[in-house]
């Protein structure tokens, strides 16, 4: 069996494994991640080794550098889980773990709320008033997911703290107005800033900046939400600072 991550052109590698049908490592380019496809395939035999007759070869690419964190890692678990006619959000569960957020949006077809009891549970639309005004800038330090997931199991959260945040994500949800929009955010920022001990992102970094900026993913790292006014404006700040690549709303989101 052959399995093989193809990067892109501006990646410097990508990653080879090999494995007897037994799913023991032949060879391979990365230890790590060579022992997590052995364990995810594993799984999936487990409960479909007719999956497994005959010899495979699968190869992997990604449309995005992979350093972003956008997502390399659910969405291999979602690929496999489709090809293995398991469940996703369980394989996940036995490898990677987390929320099961990233799986969901692997196959989602835009917007949604989602919870850990319900999974992708609405579709919500969010309207130009405040896409028009949103940037996703790269703040170039990739974030290890799996690293996040466990600090965060070790902090303790209370039922008040869980409900203030599902009341901002409702509100943003049916919010219209960039100002409003903006005030959640920072309101969001808030909570998690006194809940993870992490300092904001825009008091770190962009103290000086006018509208507001929220960390995204794991924090610390990957991506920011920045919002703007003016666009060209936003991006030459940004830019000026060393942060780059920024993308509009439309350039990374699906619709």
């Amino acid at each position: 069996m052959v399995f093989c991550g193809k990067p892109l052109k501006s990646d410097k590698f990508g990653s080879k494994f090999s494995f007897t049908e037994d799913l023991e490592i032949i060879t391979t380019t990365d230890g790590k991640k060579a022992l997590i496809i052995r364990d995810l395939l594993l799984e999936i035999r487990a409960g479909h080794p007719e999956k497994f007759a005959q010899s495979l070869n699968f190869q992997c690419t990604t449309e995005f550098n992979r350093n972003f964190g956008l997502g390399t890692s659910s969405t291999l678990i979602s690929l496999l889980s489709q090809w293995g006619d398991v469940d996703a959000y369980e394989l996940l569960e036995k490898s990677f773990g987390g929320s099961g957020y990233d799986v969901a949006v692997a196959t989602a077809s835009g917007p949604f709320l989602y919870s850990v009891e319900d999974r992708l549970k609405d579709s919500i639309s969010i309207p130009s008033s405040l896409t028009n005004h949103i940037l996703f800038v790269y703040l170039g330090k990739k974030q290890k997911s799996d690293q996040s997931v466990l600090r965060f199991q070790e902090i303790p959260t209370t039922e008040a703290q869980v409900e203030v945040m599902n009341d901002l994500i409702y509100r943003a949800a049916t919010c219209y107005a960039i100002e409003e929009w903006e005030k959640l955010m920072e309101e969001s920022e808030n909570l998690l800033s006194e809940i993870l001990q992490l300092p904001k992102v825009k008091e770190k970094l962009f103290s000086d900046y006018p509208y507001a900026v929220k960390s995204l993913g794991a924090w610390g790292g990957d991506f920011v939400m920045a919002t703007c006014r003016d666009v060209e404006q936003a991006k030459a700040y940004f830019s000026e600072r060393n942060y780059f690549p920024i993308y509009r709303y439309e350039e990374i989101a699906k619709k």
